[in-house]
């Protein structure tokens, strides 16, 4: 007997309506595990790019083309933190459902991406057919459920990261879409519809943070693993051509100079031999995502010839080898392993950044990730024993959302993240520095002290805590102490504006107004507009009873900062004083 044929319009009903099934799963599963950090405080960065950043306050500052051809500002996250402003000031919870949108629409295209992976012939495997949908759902809860995705979707600030690796995944769907359509009708309205998107979801996403610049790659990446025409075979000139480009534009941008380096601490080659230990770091953390760390206490590297380097390296090396031998029977598995380091590579190869490990850098790796983990357990389980293969994914899934879950709580205030960080980073300054802050905003000098003489001792020329220490003993009334820890920071930066601000202060009130108004006067010349510091030196003027020149500094502090209710107080009682004098 001949088998009935499936009614196409069955088939794609089928798959629509499981597609819907899946974004509710994803949808569901990501609330669940996040339910907890809606209330979590601004944080670290938060305050510099949200709270305090002045350009996110008017949605009409984003109609400047100036700040959206800035691609280091990162306008368009920057942008969508202007919209949560508009509508929630600084309450954080419309940040938290902001983020997590974002980190929702994610999971929902590594589902299609992967989905569609599984789908193409050219992988020459039928026995993904059956299980392919299943799979992409595990992917993509794989990648949503994670606790290694915390610091870039429970961390405000890391909505960067999460929009770009966002609008990076569509950029690709949209590609791989596009081609498929372009190979079997031709380049029609719709195919040329999906490169647009395409191309403008990338822009979107470099737009949004500088490491999406690979997308390109990774379109290329797509093309030479799953893209073959209609006789199975590989596009070559088409590679080769796109191959050349990027790599004259590459050239082009060494030899112009304008090769990224964002810090001179620390040299391309350490930064490169440092990025092996901690790829190798990474790799460990999403295997078995334990002692998590905002901030790592890891050292750079100076030389390669260590046992830890090599090792590392050698570790790389393999993976990368297995990636090419994989090439032609595990074509799946070996495009997880090149999309892992491919997207990993801006921010762990030859381009020195200031910190070198962070969790959010494995946000879109994490989709290679999630494929060789899904691919390796389909192989080993598929065949004999399929419901054991679903069981210990689903196992998998739920260990990740509970830690996910208990990770959450670390980020809830400045206290439990930065006493997390200190316990696992006890000889570090910059985490004792901040839980000495910490400290300092409830009021708690003797504490906060401890933890800023933690971070001096670790980094002896650590200016800020220097100065907060010198913040905290005035803060005590011991003014002598305080003037000593000022005195350091100038030994180390004469030009630490803070702490010459202080010293005049302590000046005015000890009745040196002309020790004082050399103080302020040093500072103006390194920011003649700090509003502060000018009120301050009207103030010395107008303890010199020299009105005029107190008013003048009053006036000049209102135009620069407006609201400024110190200033406006001073100018109203010099000008008082003023008319009395007359």
């Amino acid at each position: 007997m001949k088998k009935k044929r499936k009614n196409p319009k069955q088939v794609t009903k089928k798959t629509f309506n499981f597609t819907l099934l899946a974004f509710l799963i994803i949808a569901i599963i990501s609330i669940l595990i996040y339910s907890n950090s809606f209330d979590c405080e601004f944080q670290f960065d938060d305050e510099s790019n949200i709270s305090e950043q002045i350009v996110i306050k008017k949605l009409s500052n984003f109609t400047d083309l100036s700040i959206w051809q800035n691609i280091n500002f990162r306008p368009l996250a920057m942008f969508t933190f202007a919209i949560n402003y508009h509508f929630h000031k600084l309450d954080v919870n419309g940040y938290h459902v902001g983020n997590l949108i974002v980190h929702i629409i994610m999971g929902w295209f590594v589902f299609l991406l992967i989905n569609l992976i599984f789908s193409l012939q050219s992988i020459k495997s039928d026995s993904f057919a059956e299980d392919k949908k299943y799979l992409a759902l595990f992917a993509a809860l794989i990648c949503v459920a994670h606790p290694i995705q915390t610091q870039a979707v429970t961390y405000i600030v890391q909505r960067m990261t999460s929009l770009a690796a966002m609008f990076y995944i569509i950029s690709i769907f949209l590609y791989a879409k596009g081609r498929i359509i372009h190979i079997k009708k031709g380049l029609k309205l719709n195919a040329l519809i999906l490169y647009i998107g395409a191309l403008l979801s990338g822009v979107f996403a470099l737009l949004s943070k500088q490491n999406a610049v690979t997308f390109p790659l990774s379109m290329l990446l797509f093309e030479l693993f799953f893209i073959r025409n209609k006789e199975n075979k590989l596009f070559k000139k088409y590679i080769i051509i796109s191959f050349s480009v990027l790599l004259f534009v590459f050239l082009a941008i060494v030899f112009s100079g304008n090769l990224h380096k964002e810090t001179e601490q620390i040299s391309r080659i350490n930064y490169l031999i440092t990025q092996f230990r901690v790829t190798v770091k990474y790799i460990q953390l999403l295997l078995l995502p334990v002692q998590q760390n905002l901030d790592y206490n890891f050292y750079a590297s100076n030389t390669f010839w260590s046992l830890k380097e090599i090792g590392s390296f050698l570790i790389i090396l393999s993976l990368l080898i297995s990636g090419v031998l994989l090439f032609r029977k595990q074509r799946v598995l070996s495009f997880g392993i090149f999309w892992f380091f491919l997207t990993l590579s801006l921010e762990s190869s030859i381009f020195p950044i200031s910190g070198i490990i962070y969790e959010h850098r494995l946000y879109l790796p994490m989709v290679g990730f999630s494929l060789c983990l899904i691919t390796i357990i389909w192989r080993l389980f598929s065949y004999k024993r399929k419901s054991i293969m679903f069981i210990l994914l689903m196992i998998i899934i739920f260990s990740y959302g509970y830690a996910t879950f208990n990770r959450n709580k670390v980020w809830k205030t400045r206290y439990t993240l930065w006493s997390d960080v200190v316990k696992k980073s006890p000889n570090k300054a910059r985490p004792n520095y901040n839980l000495g802050n910490v400290w300092t905003r409830k009021g708690k000098h003797n504490v906060a002290i401890k933890y800023y003489d933690r971070a001096v001792k670790t980094k002896p020329d650590f200016v800020d805590a220097l100065n907060n220490l010198g913040n905290a003993w005035n803060s005590k009334g011991n003014i002598d102490k305080a003037i000593e820890y000022y005195n350091k920071v100038l030994e180390v930066n004469p030009n630490y504006t803070q702490a010459l601000n202080n010293l005049g202060v302590i000046s005015s009130n000890k009745g040196e107004l002309d020790k004082a108004k050399e103080y302020y006067e040093k500072v103006l010349e390194i920011k003649p507009f700090d509003a502060e510091v000018i009120n301050n030196l009207g103030i010395v003027w107008a303890r010199k009873r020299e009105f005029d020149k107190a008013i003048d500094c009053f006036k000049k502090a209102l135009e620069i900062k407006p609201d400024y209710p110190n200033a406006k107080k001073n100018l109203k009682i010099a000008s008082q004083e003023k008319k009395q004098l007359e």
